[in-house]
């Protein structure tokens, strides 16, 4: 029972941090964040990655200015609007 109770505490411990979002600037002023960190492919020099909405992305090294670890608890959603003054 203990093997047991310690093996699912593992694996616990150990996909809780396994996909931390990654913040993906492009050449163009654009950001995407990523569910894991962006992989390189170096046969065709292109990053693969998964985006916050589950679509997997392909985009060419040229393309990408940055690559930088995003902080816990960022959504790419603005936390509040701020109504126009009229």
């Amino acid at each position: 029972m203990k093997k047991l109770c310690l093996l699912v505490v593992t694996a616990t411990a150990m996909f809780a941090g396994c996909a931390s979002p990654y913040k993906v600037t492009l050449t163009n002023g654009a950001v995407i964040t990523s569910k894991g960190k962006p992989q390189l492919n170096k046969a065709n020099d292109s990053y693969r990655f998964m985006d916050l909405q589950g679509r997997t992305n392909e985009i060419p090294s040229f393309r990408i200015r940055q690559i930088e670890p995003q902080r816990r608890g960022y959504t790419e959603e603005p936390k509040s609007k701020v109504p126009s003054a009229k």
